[in-house]
This record gives C-alpha cells, structure tokens and sequence, in this order.
C-alpha cells in the first residue's frame, strides 16, 4: 500500500487545477511532500554542502516525529499527510526503500523531469 500512496502523491499534481479549495490544498501538500521526497532520496549521502542540508533538511520534516508539533514555517509531514488522506508511516517505510533511479524513473512518469 506504501508504494501505491507514493504514486497516488506524484499523479494528484498532474491534474488539471480545481476550483474548490480542498483539491487545491491536495495538490499543495502533495508538491510539499513530493519535494521533500526528491531531495531525501537524490541528496542522501550527498558531499556538497546545500544538497546535504536539503537531505537534512527533507529527513528532519519526514522522519523526526518530535518535530510534529510544527517546523519553521507552521506545517508538519504528518498534517501534509491528513490533507492528502495517507498515511505518514506508510510514506515513511516505502521512502526508506526508493533508489536513486526509481525516483528519477517516476517523475519523468508524471511530470517529464529527469534528474542528473
């Protein structure tokens, strides 16, 4: 099921822009956590100085659950997730598992990007 919400996160922003406010916030938070997905797995063990802090950065958002109260701009991972009806720990276990190439090979899927 883990892999399946990963997936349902990148196509929801392929859709055409609703009207109503709640599918805007789905497609809002599903671009936060996408984001913080793409740079855990492209940056993870990365040596330059601002990859590893968006690693870091990504990790901390993701994975450290005293950080749920609210990061540095009022959001948590596990609040994204409400919005989008999915489970943080499921996304937690499936991230953990996601190769550099995967990635790659799922946004060029839905969105036409290709990482170097």
């Amino acid at each position: 099921m883990g892999a399946a919400q990963v997936v349902a996160i990148w196509s929801v922003a392929t859709e055409q822009i609703p009207d109503d406010e709640e599918a805007r916030h789905k497609i809002l938070w599903s671009s936060v956590i996408r984001r913080a997905i793409i740079d855990w797995v492209l940056y993870r063990g990365a040596r330059d100085i601002r990859k590893r802090r968006l690693f870091q950065d990504a990790n901390a958002w993701i994975f450290e659950d005293d950080r749920d109260l609210f990061d540095e701009h009022g959001t948590t991972f596990k609040a994204a997730c409400a919005v989008l009806n999915v489970g943080p720990e499921s996304i937690r276990i499936r991230v953990r598992c996601i190769e550099r190439e995967q990635l790659i090979e799922l946004r060029r899927a839905y969105s036409g990007h290709e990482d170097k």
